[in-house]
């Protein structure tokens, strides 16, 4: 879904777009045969900055009342992506998932996105350390309590920015430019959606290279 989805909004209009949108997208979804769970992860932004007379838990107490407003497809499945500008870098992710874990016993895995960081960084600037922050919070819910395997595979975002807008996704990627190799579970690494703008002739190449390997 596009970043014009706000469930935290205070516009009730917004909200009710927002919800008939992700309840859509959902069904797409149940018709592919998808399970209503984060190992199909619906990724948003919260994109929402608190006002002056409100807190972080203001704003995650209306993103959870109108996300049980949704269906059970989107209601399962949802997960929240670090911004590239205002509040919701990872530090206010991560505080804003485990509010809605402490607050209501939901668990909301947070998508990292290093772009996102470079350009809106929180108080520790480093890559692994804040990707293995994010990976802590997809947790399977379906496990037994104290399972060892508890963790799902988390879903992370590896883009570069152009030099002269950094917020924009460049065509390629540098040569060597790599996600690095986040694993929380040795058996669930980290999979990475790789977004560059030349996506037809990025899709060629890769295909040229697993080939030829």
């Amino acid at each position: 879904p596009d970043q014009f989805n706000v469930l935290a909004s205070t516009n009730n209009d917004a909200v009710n777009r927002t919800i008939n949108e992700l309840n859509f997208q959902a069904s797409v979804l149940d018709m592919l045969g998808l399970p209503q769970d984060h190992t199909a992860p619906m990724n948003i932004h919260i994109n929402y900055t608190p006002k002056a007379d409100e807190g972080l838990g203001m704003v995650a107490d209306r993103f959870y009342k109108n996300l049980m407003r949704c269906d059970a497809g989107v209601f399962n499945r949802l997960t929240i992506e670090n911004e590239d500008k205002g509040f919701f870098n990872v530090d206010n992710c991560i505080n804003f998932s485990e509010y809605l874990f402490d607050a209501y016993d939901f668990n909301l895995p947070v998508c990292y996105d290093n772009l996102h960081d470079f350009c809106n960084p929180s108080e520790e600037c480093n890559i692994i350390f804040q990707a293995e922050r994010c990976a802590y919070t997809w947790v399977d819910q379906r496990q037994v309590s104290g399972a060892i395997n508890h963790f799902l595979a988390p879903v992370f975002h590896w883009s570069e920015g152009t030099p002269e807008k950094p917020r924009s996704h460049a065509e390629y990627f540098a040569l060597g430019n790599y996600p690095p190799h986040i694993a929380i579970d040795p058996d669930k690494p980290v999979k990475w959606e790789c977004e560059v703008k030349g996506k037809d002739k990025a899709i060629r190449l890769l295909r040229k290279n697993l080939i030829r390997a």
